[in-house]
């Protein structure tokens, strides 16, 4: 059998469903390349936006201690970068309390 590195070696691509190409990257000193997966963003921009949407992408598995200035570098390597926005819930930009569920309350201090 193939060994991981064999079938998708470090800073490659490979295509998958859903529209998302695989990027195998090499984060640091770390021995073991990390795949991302990367796909067009297609959501249509709100009004004031500076995302291009011919040239916004969306990226998942982004490691948590992953700065704006290490998805530059790393993304910089395919073209210019002129943005970053990391966010840890990519679901929603609205405040957090209204995506509570109705039958939970925040606690309140006390």
């Amino acid at each position: 059998m193939a060994t991981s590195e064999e079938k998708h070696p470090p800073n490659t691509a490979c295509d998958i469903p859903a529209g998302f190409t695989v990027l195998s990257l090499q984060f640091g000193d770390s021995p073991a390349p990390l795949s991302v997966f990367v796909k067009e963003h297609k959501v249509p921009a709100k009004k004031g936006s500076v995302r291009p949407l011919d040239r916004t992408l969306f990226v998942q598995n982004v490691p948590s201690h992953c700065s704006e200035d290490v998805v530059r570098e790393l993304f910089s390597r395919f073209g210019s970068v002129s943005s970053v926005e990391l966010r840890d819930d990519p679901g929603s930009s609205e405040d957090s309390e209204s995506r509570l569920s109705s039958f939970f309350r925040p606690a309140e201090k006390q």
